[in-house]
């Protein structure tokens, strides 16, 4: 340029531009953190179309760049739609910001849980919408595993308060019962043959005795004791189980039985394999519980080759086949697939947890067999339930009759807190010859043994008594008299086991009721023991 001076030079206009760079710096690294980020970061305008999205976004949903800024909110969303975006944006412009769950849909198709916090931003004068989105996937997942747990430790509590409520009632009923036996055997006894009254008589002995197995089976299906497998005969324990459903199932649904396999024996847990059979026939009950039906159910033996075998994942050989059917309402094909997951129902609210048939699976697994479905909608269901066949059959112990009832004259000491029992107990015993001191009060037994030690040669004592259990009883007469015999009676214990009875110095371990030919050869066979040791 030219200076007034007439000479030439250059001019330099010098900008500080240092804030400049530390701007454009921070929006770089700025832009650098939000790329970085591994949630998604959107900018929609008032259309839904994206103007904005970052790396993690462009990571999750499998598209470029490009793609996403081509593309609408709505597009990305199925929740989201053109239809509802305007009232959705309209929120937004009043309210500033809002966070919800929804589901976004990748490139591949595939859709995931998202939590999006959404904030109206303006630029320029022109609204916007930011949004951040959280895949939820694990979350959720933790979640639903944590409302399991949940669920599986309220099961479990309620299954402990069952079990302590089914104990209470057992001991109270089976006094109830060990009262109504005993006097009815009495009165059968002595009832003269020709007499039409005694057939009344067998009844309610028929009956009392079906409801001291009901209470055996609540207690083993309560009972938290560690699970022995033994040889058993099917047949019975499917008989048994099959008179406890039809105490609890309403008259419109028959119950029709093919029993074809007598003498088949399984080695497993009773008591396990009586909760499955329960397990399945509630499940049909429930399937027909309105219309009514017919729970059909079979049981007989079959042999699977080495292929078939290998297709189920079990071993060859001989299997004893229970088949529980129903008439019902069926299973979806849909929904067959997840029958035995834990906690999955069919059933409405408070008719079920969802684990009954889970439990089932488990417990056939455990035992080397297996379950299976056969279901068609409005057809009903069956399930097949295969269990591995012993070689050997088991040997049933049979019950001698009731007239057998081997007499004696020896000393017994019987205890028990209800007067009904001991009076019950003193005639039976009496009449077959024995000589019988009762008391009512274990406090007050002890005392007769310290007074005379060797005035009894046995005691028969009930465990739950007010004063002092059978337990503490039994272990101080043994300490004045250790070789005095004692026969212990339970109604339900849940801390006295029979092991424990034992390493106390207790001969017999019996649970109420007891009939009377019962208690008779329990007393015979103890005082004999006795006098062979």
């Amino acid at each position: 340029m030219q200076l007034p001076s007439g000479e030439s030079g250059v001019l330099w206009n010098v900008i500080d531009i240092t804030e400049r760079k530390k701007i454009e710096e921070q929006l770089y690294l700025m832009l650098f953190a939000i790329n970085a980020a591994n949630e998604g970061f959107f900018l929609a305008d008032e259309s839904g179309a994206i103007r904005f999205v970052n790396d993690g976004a462009c990571r999750r949903l499998g598209y470029s760049r490009e793609e996403l800024l081509a593309m609408r909110v709505f597009d990305i969303d199925p929740v989201e739609s053109a239809e509802k975006w305007p009232e959705h944006w309209q929120y937004l412009m009043e309210h500033g910001s809002r966070t919800i769950e929804t589901v976004h849909r990748a490139k591949d198709g595939t859709e995931f849980p998202v939590e999006v916090s959404i904030s109206s931003v303006t630029y320029n004068g022109i609204s916007y919408v930011c949004g951040l989105s959280r895949d939820i996937t694990e979350r959720l997942r933790a979640e639903e595993e944590k409302t399991k747990l949940e669920s599986q430790l309220r099961q479990s509590q309620k299954m402990e308060a069952i079990g302590t409520l089914a104990g209470g009632i057992a001991h109270d009923f089976n006094n109830i019962l060990a009262i109504i036996l005993g006097y009815a055997e009495l009165t059968l006894y002595e009832t003269p043959e020709t007499d039409p009254r005694r057939n009344k008589l067998s009844e309610i002995i028929k009956a009392s005795t079906r409801a001291k197995e009901l209470v055996r089976q609540i207690l083993d299906f309560s009972r938290k004791a560690e699970r022995t497998k033994k040889p058993f005969l099917m047949a019975p324990l499917l008989k048994e189980t099959l008179n406890m459903v039809r105490a609890s199932i309403p008259s419109t649904i028959v119950i029709e039985e093919r029993i074809s396999a007598g003498d088949s024996t399984v080695l497993g847990d009773p008591s396990q394999i009586h909760q499955v059979i329960i397990n399945l026939c509630t499940n049909a009950f429930h399937a027909m519980e309105e219309q009514g039906g017919t729970l059909s159910v079979t049981l007989d033996s079959v042999e699977l080759g080495r292929e078939e075998a290998a297709g189920l994942e079990i071993g060859e050989g001989c299997y004893v086949r229970l088949i529980v059917a129903d008439s019902g309402c069926g299973i979806s094909p849909a929904l067959q697939s997840r029958i035995f997951e834990p906690y999955f129902t069919t059933k409405g609210v408070g008719k079920g947890s969802g684990m009954g048939l889970a439990v089932v699976h488990g417990i056939l697994r455990s035992h080397g067999g297996l379950v299976r479905l056969t279901s068609q909608e409005g057809r009903g269901s069956s399930f097949e339930i295969l269990l591995p066949a012993m070689a050997q059959p088991a040997v049933e112990k049979m019950e001698e009759e009731a007239s057998s009832c081997p007499p004696g004259t020896e000393r017994i000491l019987v205890v028990d807190d209800e007067p009904a029992i001991t009076a019950m107990v003193n005639q039976w015993l009496g009449r077959l010859g024995y000589r019988v001191t009762t008391s009512n009060n274990s406090v007050e037994a002890l005392a007769m043994v310290r007074e005379n030690p060797s005035g009894f040669d046995l005691i028969v004592t009930d465990q739950s008594m007010p004063s002092m259990p059978g337990s503490e009883l039994a272990k101080k007469v043994l300490d004045i008299r250790p070789d005095l015999p004692i026969i212990l009676c339970t109604g339900y214990s849940a801390i006295l086991t029979e092991e424990k009875a034992m390493e106390l110095g207790i001969k017999r371990y019996a649970h109420k009721p007891l009939q009377g030919n019962e208690l008779a050869r329990l007393v015979r066979e103890v005082l004999d023991d006795g006098k062979r040791g």
